[in-house]
């Protein structure tokens, strides 16, 4: 830090310095919190006066932890182009409903107590990349006029609730460092995004970000990775504070948008994960005991393997609810009941073959069968099962399309 004080003219290019201000500890690039606050204030009040340029070159500039709000209202008044690149902020950050005309440049800013942004205007370029915010980020209902990018910033909580993005957005990590972390939450909820196709999203973690309200489409979301969950089958999960019955109808939404994004994309296989989520919040906020039935045939009518297994299931129990009961040559039918190794009639696993072969197959594919149920109660069952069946071999067909029809 020594070097700095003394080298702060050729590390940051310190006007200060080059104002001929010679004394030590330079009053921008002292690390001490308690610096003289009165002579900061002064500092920047001289730089701002002979700044040609409408430009504050105020790069690797530590600003004490207890910055009055009118040196806030002086930056942020739309005066200046702001180069604050590699800044110190060692206090709160407020620069709520403040405008700025002017290019922003906080790349590698350093906010060691919540920054907020809220309800401010961003007339031109807003950068914060490599920005760390050690606190929460707050951006609630602040308007972006021009482009802002966020690449491989840091924050414990970021909030652009109601934000308007209305030219570029970039957010971006890199493969070996995602942008935000499994425990950083991100709010979006009701942000608008002006050109969804200049959002620019890679190595982004959503795991704990909510999407609620938000007109996502056209976003190209390749890059995010999603939160999941479930024990046993692990599925995509849309992150939420509130209540899941509160907000059915908004988690729909939100799953539907990101799904045609991907469809969009001609990722099928990612737009799957999301119809489940989307199928999941319909379903569960429009019927209880039928969203179950078909959440566990077909998994909404998505997944080919499962609905196999259940009409296979459905057969064979069909199959063995007449074997039975026990079954009889049906009328005018060339059938005789397989003998068993001792002749006294067939095994149990040999009459469930037969009823399966020669009755439900046949029943269910329109043909006469071979044999018909000995009692009246399975041949009701059994044309009961045959309508189940008929519905699941639909489902089936249908996962099935949707699963390869591209």
């Amino acid at each position: 830090m020594e070097g700095n004080l003394q080298d702060c003219e050729e590390t940051w290019g310190c006007v200060w310095r080059r104002a001929g201000h010679r004394g030590t500890p330079c009053i921008l690039h002292d690390p001490n919190p308690e610096k003289d606050v009165p002579a900061f204030h002064e500092a920047l009040g001289q730089i701002k006066a002979a700044s040609n340029d409408a430009t504050l070159p105020l790069y690797g500039t530590i600003f004490p932890a207890r910055v009055t709000q009118e040196l806030y209202a002086s930056l942020g008044g739309g005066h200046f182009k702001l180069k604050l690149g590699a800044a110190t902020f060692l206090g709160p950050v407020n620069f709520d409903a403040k405008w700025f005309m002017k290019m922003v440049d906080l790349d590698g800013a350093i906010f060691k107590q919540a920054a907020s942004f809220q309800h401010a205007v961003f007339r031109n370029v807003v950068r914060f990349v490599g920005a760390r915010f050690e606190r929460d980020a707050l951006f609630a209902n602040a308007i972006f006029e021009d482009s802002v990018d966020f690449d491989h910033f840091s924050c414990q909580r970021a909030d652009f609730a109601l934000a308007q993005f209305k030219s570029m957005v970039s957010l971006r990590g890199t493969p070996d460092r995602q942008l935000f972390n499994e425990t950083t939450e991100v709010i979006f909820d009701e942000a608008r995004f002006i050109e969804p196709n200049r959002v620019r999203l890679a190595y982004v973690d959503f795991k704990q970000c909510s999407l609620l309200k938000t007109d996502l489409r056209g976003i190209d979301f390749s890059g995010v990775r999603w939160g999941e969950t479930g024990k046993w089958s692990k599925r995509i999960a849309l992150f939420h504070k509130q209540p899941e019955e509160q907000i059915r109808l908004e988690l729909e939404n939100a799953y539907r948008q990101v799904r045609q994004s991907y469809e969009d994309r001609r990722d099928y296989g990612r737009a799957g994960d999301f119809y489940f989520g989307e199928m999941e919040q319909k379903w569960k906020g429009s019927g209880g005991f039928l969203a179950t039935l078909y959440r566990f045939s077909s998994s909404y009518g998505h997944s080919p393997g499962r609905a196999f297994v259940v009409l296979l299931l459905l057969l064979g129990l069909d199959a063995a609810f007449v074997t039975l009961s026990g079954v009889k040559p049906a009328s005018g039918a060339a059938y005789n009941l397989a003998a068993g190794a001792d002749g006294t009639g067939p095994s149990f696993l040999e009459a469930w073959w037969n009823a399966l072969w020669f009755y439900v197959l046949k029943t269910v594919a329109f043909s006469q069968p071979s044999v018909v149920p000995s009692l009246p109660i399975a041949d009701a069952f059994s044309s009961l099962m045959r309508i189940v069946i008929s519905v699941q071999a639909a489902l089936f067909a249908l996962a099935v399309n949707r699963k390869f029809k591209r």
